[in-house]
């Protein structure tokens, strides 16, 4: 049945829209055996397990990475190449149909089911009776997003007068802990923080130093390092060594797909970072104190502040500089649903949540000069 449904898959990706089958033939091949899971997933009496089906192809890719690597002395993983550069029959089918169903699963997760949809649509459109290239392929899915990335999106400043910018926008939760033994959702996550901008963290009940998730874990941080970025932003752990309140937010990867969040606080920090704004930040504790707020004025090294801010869901909290560097600094790494420079936390207020378990809101504000 495979074979059936993957050869009428291709009445559309090479019969219809066609495509250069010697020079691209992940375009027909990946797209048609994704296709075919995709019919799969629509029709479910078939009883085929679709997540089964993707960790099988990860896990027999990477094997044979390792097995080409060792018997031709390296790998050539690039799937655009013409077919006369493939090592044989199984190097061909593990570059272009393996790799390629691996490649627009990977694709529907980034960009959301409704989207992939939408832009294979405007792909068949538009290519249909013509020889599509890769760059066809992209070009419908940079047309059809749907805000492809929420990352500092939002950021409307308003002014306060003359002295304050102010205004909230999307940014990453922070550290992100995972719990799952999956080969195939480490992948899929490890793109979702990297994304995002967050820190991920795989706590792995079936833990074993050799086994493909830490393959995988080793390949994406060469590539980290590779684009000088700090690799130790994502990490697999054994479940028995991760303690849930040290992270942002805890994902459990059950049936129900179970988020846990910090408990929220009504608790508020001021750094004063620079002691010229000592008057400001404790008139600005009083105020507050008077009004029946949690707040505490924090000293001493950068870094410490920010452990400690972070270690709990902060309401608000705000930094006291002239240093406008360390300040930008502050607005990038407090996890408060307000982060404030040489204002008032009297400002602060309740932020509405986003629907998205990577993403959360911020609200800020700085002085204008």
């Amino acid at each position: 049945k495979n074979v059936i449904i993957h050869e009428v898959a291709h009445q559309w990706w090479y019969n219809l829209v066609g495509s250069d089958a010697c020079e691209f033939a992940w375009l027909d091949e990946g797209l048609t055996e994704y296709s075919t899971l995709m019919f799969y997933k629509e029709n479910p009496t078939y009883d085929v397990d679709i997540k089964e089906s993707l960790n099988s192809s990860l896990s027999s890719y990477l094997l044979y990475s390792e097995i080409a690597s060792a018997v031709y002395g390296e790998f050539d993983s690039k799937m655009s190449r013409n077919v006369n550069s493939f090592k044989g029959d199984l190097d061909y089918v593990y570059v272009t149909y393996v790799k390629g169903v691996l490649f627009f699963d990977n694709l529907n997760e980034l960009v959301g089911n409704k989207n992939f949809v939408k832009s294979l649509k405007t792909y068949f459109n538009e290519n249909c009776y013509k020889n599509a290239r890769p760059e066809n392929l992209i070009s419908c899915f940079e047309k059809e997003m749907d805000e492809p990335e929420l990352y500092k999106k939002e950021k409307v400043m308003k002014k306060v007068g003359n002295e304050f910018y102010y205004g909230t926008y999307t940014t990453s939760v922070g550290n992100v802990l995972i719990e799952t033994s999956s080969s195939l959702s480490t992948l899929k996550y490890f793109v979702k923080g990297i994304k995002s901008r967050n820190s991920i963290t795989i706590s792995d009940i079936e833990y074993h130093e050799n086994d493909l998730k830490n393959a995988i874990l080793i390949i994406f941080k060469n590539a980290l390092e590779k684009y000088k970025v700090d690799s130790n932003l994502l990490n697999i752990m054994p479940y028995e060594e991760c303690t849930n309140e040290y992270f942002d937010k805890v994902i459990l990867e059950d049936e129900n797909k179970t988020v846990v969040n910090k408990i929220p606080t009504e608790y508020s920090y001021i750094y004063l970072a620079d002691e010229s704004f000592a008057s400001m930040a404790v008139n600005d504790l009083s105020r507050l104190s008077n009004r029946g707020k949690q707040v505490e004025i924090l000293k001493g090294a950068f870094t410490d502040v920010i452990t400690k801010i972070n270690q709990e869901t902060t309401f608000s909290t705000c930094i006291y500089t002239g240093d406008r560097d360390l300040a930008l600094s502050f607005i990038n790494l407090a996890q408060a649903s307000n982060v404030f420079v040489n204002a008032s936390l009297e400002e602060a207020e309740v932020i509405e949540k986003i629907d998205d378990e990577f993403y959360t809101k911020k609200k800020i504000m700085y002085p204008i000069n």
